[in-house]
């Protein structure tokens, strides 16, 4: 599970919280996420 860029100490959540936590964090400008369910 990928941590927060912002608080180490917690998690994202949701579907899409790798994107969200790389765009966070500054590795990349925009990403994906999808909900197929």
């Amino acid at each position: 599970t990928p941590r927060n860029p912002h608080s180490i100490d917690r998690y994202t959540g949701g579907s899409s919280s790798g994107p969200a936590a790389i765009v966070a964090s500054g590795l990349c400008p925009a990403a994906i996420g999808t909900d197929g369910g």
